[in-house]
């Protein structure tokens, strides 16, 4: 996971942010409906120490109206590691590390492939090589 701040905050300076450092945020959330790994998050900030449930100001259904919040300074999100945000000048995305510096991978998120065996074409054979099995 990493967060995404915009450009003029104070953190974007730090190499890395640890959950204890984002206590005191106001927070830009995707919907729990299209976002399965909320619950996660805030079972890892509560280990951390804190709740972003009184500090969430806004829940957004798409990535482009959480943007444009978070670029405005209004809160601050978590995002996934690979987010691609060359295209947004006005934001920043910081990886987010344990408080011993290791990287954070406390969320875990389990996806299900369902295709048909008998007609599975080379893309879905790629992405099935590609899947750890449970």
């Amino acid at each position: 996971m990493s967060i995404i701040l915009p450009h003029t905050h104070p953190s974007v300076k730090k190499t890395f942010l640890t959950l204890r450092d984002l206590q005191n945020e106001k927070w830009i959330e995707i919907d729990k409906s299209t976002n399965p790994v909320l619950d996660g998050i805030e079972l890892a900030c509560q280990d951390a120490g804190f709740s972003r449930e009184s500090s969430i100001v806004q829940v957004v259904t798409g990535l482009e109206l959480m943007y444009s919040l978070v670029s405005l300074g209004i809160g601050i999100s978590f995002g996934p590691s690979f987010l691609d945000l060359k295209k947004e000048p006005n934001l920043v995305l910081k990886p987010l590390f344990n408080a011993d510096k290791s990287p954070f991978n406390a969320i875990e998120v389990s996806l299900a492939v369902a295709y048909k065996a008998d007609n599975a074409g080379p893309l879905i054979l790629a992405l099935m090589s590609l899947v750890k099995e449970a």
